[in-house]
């Protein structure tokens, strides 16, 4: 849900909805199609305090959605992202943004191709190509007194693999994106029809063209000390979280019924 007003820097920010009465069901991996009944019911939801929306684009689009149920007791761990050190985060965002690799995306995304639309049963695949920092910087940079990139800009830019008439399309925001086997961030936002100029240095001096282009967001910037060395402080303090906003529901309750 967007708040409508603009805040003093001009970004619409974006609040979390309930989930309890914006119940989600959350499977993970290792989800059959046939099993899709068997979902994992939201508890709680979790955004960034800044996440927000200006100039066409996300700003720190990150959250996470507590379960009323352990989903990790009943399927083989395997099945759900690493849990990387700081050490690594940073290594492989600094790696992946220098070499510009071909990425594996996954997802359930309507669309094939821009001539062919679809509603998968399966998940699919496709591959991306992840542009370096330089260009991602030239593309998505909007000059204002207000935007300062290196805080805000919590995204790097993938486009299509040339030959690979596959689309990220409705369906596939929050899909996992892998480079070299390691996990690297999730789908964000963009369009399998963005302009851009062909070159991305000089905006003025040649035509522009149409491509695909989405950001992904990497999760080396998610706002949640979820690292190795933190993981257990990081389990407590949203189960704390979790009593706290039970226990407070627990009381409208009481005060509604008397």
């Amino acid at each position: 849900m967007v708040d409508e007003a603009p805040d003093k820097d001009g970004f619409r920010r974006y609040l979390a909805d309930d989930a309890f009465t914006d119940m989600v069901l959350v499977y993970h991996g290792a989800t059959k199609t046939d099993n899709m009944h068997k979902g994992y019911t939201s508890r709680l939801f979790f955004i960034h305090q800044r996440c927000g929306y200006r100039y066409d684009l996300l700003i720190h689009d990150y959250g996470l959605i507590a379960l009323k149920a352990d989903a990790a007791s009943r399927s083989n761990p395997f099945n759900f992202a690493p849990v990387y050190s700081e050490k690594t985060l940073n290594r492989l965002w600094w790696k992946f943004n220098a070499e510009a690799p071909t990425c594996l995306v996954v997802g359930f995304g309507r669309s094939v191709s821009l001539e062919q639309k679809t509603k998968p049963s399966v998940m699919q695949h496709t591959w991306k190509v992840l542009q370096n920092y330089e260009r991602c910087y030239n593309w998505t940079f909007r000059a204002s007194p207000n935007f300062n990139y290196s805080i805000n800009a919590t995204w790097s830019c993938i486009l299509q693999t040339p030959g690979f008439d596959s689309y990220v399309h409705i369906g596939d925001s929050g899909s996992p994106v892998t480079c070299d086997n390691e996990y690297f961030g999730f789908i964000s936002g963009g369009s399998p029809q963005s302009v851009f100029p062909a070159s991305d240095k000089y905006w003025n001096r040649f035509k522009f063209i149409t491509i695909e282009f989405h950001t992904v967001s990497p999760i080396v910037f998610s706002p949640f000390v979820n690292t190795a060395e933190m993981r257990a402080a990081f389990v407590e303090k949203i189960q704390s979280q979790i009593d706290d906003t039970e226990e407070l529901r627990r009381l409208d309750d009481c005060c509604c019924c008397s």
